[in-house]
């Protein structure tokens, strides 16, 4: 029984959020800025998934700033 509470123990003590680190993208990354970490690539992608209006309709609906449109639109000029 004591084996079983401390393993318990040590699964709820490592999965509390408490614990988490922050998301930080890496350093050598192409990010679009670094309060928005979405790649020019991934970018890219989505567009070609969803379109380019269904894309910056979803993307305004979920908060995106002016700066972020502009990022996002030099993303679509920048040779791959």
């Amino acid at each position: 029984m004591k084996k079983f509470a401390l393993i318990a123990f040590v699964f709820i003590y490592l999965g509390d959020p408490a614990l988490a680190k922050p998301f930080k993208p890496p350093q050598n990354s192409p990010t679009v800025s670094a309060s928005w970490p979405i790649s020019c690539h991934t970018v890219r992608v989505y567009i070609k998934q969803v379109g380019l209006e269904r894309a910056r309709s979803m993307a305004l609906a979920a908060g995106m700033t002016p700066a972020q449109a502009q990022e996002a639109r030099r993303c679509l000029v920048k040779p791959i």
